[in-house]
């Protein structure tokens, strides 16, 4: 069923993202040897579920988005149901869950979000919807809805989070997320 293929793109791009981000961690080079050939067999079937199930362009774009540790896990949390507990505890950790309203439109480049979430405690805090896509982190003002409009340019898979700086996107600013945005796009573009 398509719910089935849209969960198994999203595992397959937030697989290539956590590689990507985790390949400035690995110090062995036989490790990141092996690290390269398990990413480029995510990419492959990140880009087969794309092309040929979803009938969408086979790429996200010219660079994958990095993710660190703590955002890959708070995109995992979801499918972890237990764990055993002689397993020693993780160092990472999950942010608030963040999702896009059902009721938004189909997400695009210059359209409108809107992002459902709980912040801990946002304290008249001004806060920002972070778009990661690549290389680039663009940051956008939040309404006090949820509201966030989609920057210019952006296509493929990008993460967005709620955070409470206008700055670079780090673990210190991050009140929810990362949420998958899928700006589809056809193989032609």
């Amino acid at each position: 069923p398509k719910s089935f293929m849209k969960v198994s793109q999203a595992l397959e791009s937030v697989g290539t993202s956590a590689y990507t981000g985790a390949a400035r961690f690995i110090q062995n080079k036989d490790y990141l040897l092996v690290a390269a050939e398990i990413l480029s067999v995510e990419a492959r079937h990140s880009g087969w579920v794309s092309s040929s199930v979803e009938k969408e362009a086979g790429w996200n774009g010219a660079f994958e988005t990095p993710l660190d540790l703590n955002q890959v896990y708070s995109l995992a949390a979801g499918f972890i149901t237990a764990c055993p507990n002689t397993n020693a505890a993780l160092p990472v950790h999950a942010f608030a869950p963040l999702a896009l309203s059902s009721s938004s439109a189909v997400p695009k480049a210059g359209g409108v979000i809107t992002l459902q979430f709980t912040p801990q405690s946002s304290n008249g805090t001004t806060l920002y919807a972070a778009f990661l896509n690549g290389p680039s982190e663009q940051v956008v003002p939040l309404d006090a809805q949820g509201h966030a409009e989609v920057p210019q340019g952006l296509k493929g898979t990008t993460y967005v989070l709620v955070v409470n700086a206008s700055s670079a996107v780090q673990d210190g600013t991050t009140v929810a997320g990362p949420a998958i945005l899928d700006l589809t796009f056809g193989p032609d573009e």
